[in-house]
């Protein structure tokens, strides 16, 4: 029968292993470029849990879990990045939870039924669909597992005048490794000690407590030695917030509001999810505050009043004793995100006590008669819902589309979920949409000067600029950037060609230097400053800083060396440039960059039907490339051949409509040819797609300065 409620919580917990790998799982497992070496398994012991992010820092985050990052490199080593294998070893994990509590509930309740019921809630209860669902959550699992080991350890032990054995503290130190909250768990012996086990020979409460705590010395001295640890390694175990958080005020005001949500995930098998509002009250007489802390009191004194007279009053103090120990540290809300305060993960451990509390309660009912079939059967049906229930919410982290969605629906005023949302918008190209969410969120967060806000900050501020909207681009990328320099090259070079469309050419290079400060063998960044240089026609330095570039990495691409050969022929240095042009041609599918960059070097000499025949063939062999559409173009308006050249300049326009050069082009050749009427609609264009093109807006100029002379 055990055998059977393992199958049925392991076909409960098999949707699983449909999804990807969502939310945190992006920087734990898929951006960290360590977790498959062996030496991750030796720095999983002297750094914090997210070095991999930032291996210059001493300890990027206060999580000291040496044992989770041990299970994600097994993890990787078994499935690779095959996230059926990571979910595949959440779901086996469960079951040896769900196990030992089968094993914890026999012995302390004595009865298999009762025992086989109490598995069965736990193994199926739908407020654990995130930690089988969602890969990052294994830390859960995997404390939960040395919890319940190291106490099932030891209320099986042989003598029960016998303190701690080593089995008991070897399991201990596991739970303390996956996660800080089992600190909690000599609170937790103490409390079995003190009511299902009390030490004999001892008839006053004070002898006793003197004998729990000879008995918990052990444990209480490996809590120290890992607190010990904890500060050498990482630093404190506590540190300041910060970003957006609750004060200590806000978040005594949040509390019955936050054990009431968490009641409501315990009991109702839909509530179960990745998100739940809750807002702080705005004051001691709010709604927020009073309706849930009247429901807080109510259940208590109802569980008061129905154990008044109970035979097992010990039994059922204990088990509410479990739930408010393990669910202690989750009841620390100033450590939390104030959109992230209740995660279904954090009820694991508690669940326990819960299940023991109601299976125990469920067997002394149904005790004969009518009552025991009805009971039971009511049973089956509760058990029931709560496997659909279960197999349901799984799916809310199937990815993070589905994940983030069901965050903004179900708790829109949460910044966070807006902000991810935004992300996975903008990977899909929905540009639109995610700036949407990147400005929602904007709008709700209060603190945007953190390592998270200044991520967003940039997303914000990238999707500005792919939509043209450069000046709002330019605004957030810079506060971006003001508050975390250190950030990839992108965000810079973007930046720079904004300054450097604006014609703000000191801001541009000011804004690359300013990243190579930080990080002086970025390629990119080096070979922009360089392109940047040879457009202010600071050629040696522009030679120098890309031929600096083409070494920094193994196979650079082909523009690189075009540009090089183009920067050695304005040197007139003939033979350096075709030696870069076959560099050039050596790199795969080159051969359109090559002849592009001959035929701007044969426009530069002069030869304007070597020129032509170039470009022609280019034409012929890459009608979709709008390069070569306007270099025809641009050779056309230089031999007066102006309906050939605007022939060509439209065909650019056609295969991409959103770049203002071509616009910008016609419209200098209409107003040349005095046909202004025409090149003020294309300069139009050309200033809607880029508000902020220093050459249009002065075209524009001109234009409507002789529009008012006529």
């Amino acid at each position: 029968m055990v055998g059977a409620i393992l199958l049925l919580c392991a076909l409960a917990g098999a949707r699983s292993l449909s999804n990807a790998f969502v939310f945190d799982d992006e920087y734990n497992i898929l951006a960290n470029p360590y977790l498959g070496q062996w030496s991750f398994l030796s720095k999983a012991l002297y750094r914090d849990v997210l070095w991999a992010m930032d291996p210059g820092v001493r300890s990027f985050s206060p999580f000291y879990r040496p044992v989770q990052l041990i299970w994600n490199w097994l993890n990787c080593r078994l499935f690779g990045y095959n996230p059926v294998g990571w979910h595949l070893s959440s779901v086996l994990l469960h079951l040896v939870a769900v196990w030992l509590v089968y094993r914890i509930a026999e012995h302390l309740a004595g009865e298999f039924k009762t025992a086989l019921v109490a598995a069965l809630l736990f193994g199926l209860l739908p407020c654990h669909a995130e930690v089988l669902g969602w890969v990052a959550a294994a830390d859960i699992s995997l404390v939960a597992t040395f919890e319940l080991a190291a106490f099932l350890a030891f209320i099986e032990r042989r003598n029960s005048d016998r303190s701690v054995s080593w089995p008991v503290l070897l399991l201990y130190a596991g739970a303390l490794l996956s996660h800080e909250s089992a600190i909690m768990f000599p609170a937790l012996v103490a409390l079995y000690l003190l009511t299902l086990e009390s030490p004999s020979r001892e008839a006053t409460l004070m002898a006793r407590l003197r004998l729990v705590m000879v008995y918990l010395v052990p444990l209480l001295a490996e809590t120290m030695v890992y607190l010990i640890v904890h500060e050498l390694v990482i630093g404190s175990i506590t540190r300041p917030p910060s970003g957006d958080h609750l004060t200590i005020a806000q978040a005594l005001m949040t509390a019955p509001g936050a054990l009431a949500v968490y009641l409501q995930v315990l009991v109702v098998p839909w509530a179960a999810g990745p998100a739940h509002r809750l807002l702080a009250p705005a004051s001691l007489v709010a709604p927020g505050l009073l309706i849930p802390a009247a429901i807080v009191i109510a259940a208590v004194g109802v569980f008061a009043l129905a154990i008044r007279n109970s035979s097992r009053r010990n039994f059922y103090l204990f088990c509410a004793g479990w739930m408010a120990i393990t669910f202690a540290p989750a009841m620390n809300l100033p450590a939390f995100r104030s959109d992230m305060l209740i995660q279904d993960r954090y009820l694991y451990v508690a669940s326990v006590g819960w299940c023991l509390m109601l299976a125990t309660a469920l067997a002394g009912l149904a005790v004969r008669g009518l009552a025991r079939q009805l009971i039971w059967a009511a049973v089956g049906v509760w058990l029931m819902a709560y496997g659909a229930a279960l197999w349901n919410a799984q799916h809310l982290w199937h990815d993070d589309a589905t994940l983030f969605r069901r965050g903004v629906e179900e708790f829109p005023e949460a910044a966070l979920w807006h902000a991810q949302m935004g992300v996975v918008l903008a990977r899909r190209h929905d540009l639109p949409g995610a700036v949407h969410e990147f400005e929602t969120w904007r709008s709700l967060t209060r603190d945007v000067r953190t390592y998270e806000g200044s991520e967003q900050l940039r997303n914000l501020g990238l999707a500005y600029a792919q939509l043209g909207r450069n000046r709002e681009a330019e605004t957030e990328l810079a506060q971006s950037l003001q508050f975390y320099p250190d950030a990839p090259a992108t965000p810079y070079i973007i930046l720079a060609g904004i300054y450097e469309g604006e014609g703000n050419l000191e801001g541009a290079e000011r804004t690359l230097r300013t990243k190579l400060v930080l990080d002086p063998d970025d390629y990119r960044t080096l070979y922009q400053l360089g392109r940047l240089h040879a457009r202010m026609g600071r050629v040696p330095e522009a030679v120098a800083e890309i031929s600096a570039a083409v070494k920094l990495v193994p196979h650079p691409p082909a523009e690189a060396y075009t540009a090089l050969a183009e920067l050695y022929d304005i040197q007139g240095d003939r033979e350096r440039s075709e030696s870069a042009l076959k560099n050039a041609e050596s790199m795969p599918d080159a051969s359109e960059e090559v002849g592009i960059m001959r035929a701007r070097i044969e426009m530069r000499h002069g030869d304007k039907a070597g020129a032509e025949k170039a470009l022609r063939d280019l034409v012929a062999r890459y009608r979709g490339d709008q390069r070569v559409w306007t270099m025809l173009g641009l050779l056309m308006v230089d031999q007066k051949r102006d309906d050939d050249a605007l022939v060509s300049f439209q065909h650019a326009i056609g295969l991409k409509p959103h770049d203002p050069r071509p616009y910008l082009y016609t419209a200098r050749l209409l107003h040349a040819k005095g046909r202004d009427r025409e090149a003020l609609d294309d300069c139009h264009q050309a200033l809607a797609i880029d508000p902020n093109n220093a050459d249009a807006s002065s075209l524009m100029n001109d234009l409507t300065h002789s529009s008012a002379q006529h």
